[in-house]
């Protein structure tokens, strides 16, 4: 789901009302865990607060070469292309249980604007008549990383 902030801002360029270049004010974009489900208005989006958790980015450049996570959106929906991983748990207690995921605009925890986010979802289940894969909540423990597999995080229009 789209935050209310960011359905604003988009309906601002699609109307003209806003001279904004990007919707992330830096271009760039961050996936983030959230242990709570959030709010369209962006609260209540709760992150590990374990020390080795970060948040990870989802566009860069590489060299001269743009790097985009994101595959191409089509009937309201956009799915991650390349597979995700996160750095290493190094906190013995784990990062928690997380149910959502979130985009960002900035890179540290607990900062910037959520911009988008929706359920975890089970890449190991089936997915439905639309593509959309089950549910599924994510604990990473202890020496565990998250992988979030080809097009098992899903971003849409609602």
């Amino acid at each position: 789901m789209l935050t209310t902030t960011i359905s604003n801002k988009v309906l601002n360029i699609i109307t003209a009302k806003a001279k904004e270049q990007t919707l992330t004010g830096s271009g760039l974009c961050y996936l983030a865990l959230s242990t709570t489900t959030p709010n369209a208005d962006g609260s209540n989006f709760t992150e590990p607060t374990a020390s080795s958790y970060e948040r990870i980015r989802l566009n860069d450049y590489e060299g001269m070469e743009y790097v985009d996570m994101w595959g191409s959106v089509s009937n309201g929906t956009v799915t991650n292309k390349l597979e995700i991983t996160s750095r290493e748990c190094t906190d013995e207690e784990g990062w928690g249980e997380a149910t959502h995921f979130g985009i960002f605009n900035a890179k540290a925890p607990g900062s910037g604007t959520l911009l988008a986010f929706d359920l975890l979802t089970d890449p190991d289940g089936e997915p439905d008549e639309n593509g959309i894969y089950p549910a599924k909540s994510l604990t990473v423990g202890y020496k565990h990383v998250a992988v979030f597999r080809v097009g098992t995080l899903q971003l849409q229009i609602k």
